[in-house]
C-alpha cells in the first residue's frame, strides 16, 4: 500500500492506495472509461477498498495517458503525478 493525496482535493485527506499490477491497472482504466460508477463497485468488491478510497481512485485515474483527468494538461509522465498545472493527483497508468 502507498498513503497518497491530491493537494487540489485536500492536502490532510491521505488514503492507503494498493500497488496494482499492470493488467490490473489497464482493467481500472477501461472501468473508468466506461463508467466510474462500474469503477468503484469493481475496487469496493475485487481489492476489499472502503468506499471513499474506492472514489478517491476512481475520481483521479485519467483517461488518456499524460492528460489531466481535470485540467487536459498534455504533458504528464510518470504514474501517480500531480499536475504541474492545477495541481490535482493523477494515476497516470494507460
Amino acid at each position: 500500500m502507498q498513503q497518497l493525496s491530491c493537494p487540489r482535493c485536500s492536502k490532510e485527506k491521505v488514503f492507503e492506495v494498493p500497488f496494482f499490477g499492470k493488467d490490473e491497472r489497464d482493467k481500472l482504466v477501461k472501468l473508468k472509461i466506461k463508467s466510474s460508477i462500474l469503477l468503484v463497485k469493481e475496487l469496493i468488491q475485487s481489492f476489499k477498498l472502503s468506499h471513499s478510497t474506492s472514489k478517491f481512485i476512481a475520481a483521479h485515474i485519467n483517461k488518456t495517458n499524460g492528460k489531466c483527468h481535470r485540467c487536459n494538461y498534455s504533458s504528464l509522465d510518470g504514474k501517480n503525478i500531480i499536475c504541474p498545472k492545477c495541481k490535482s493527483l493523477n494515476f497516470n497508468w494507460n
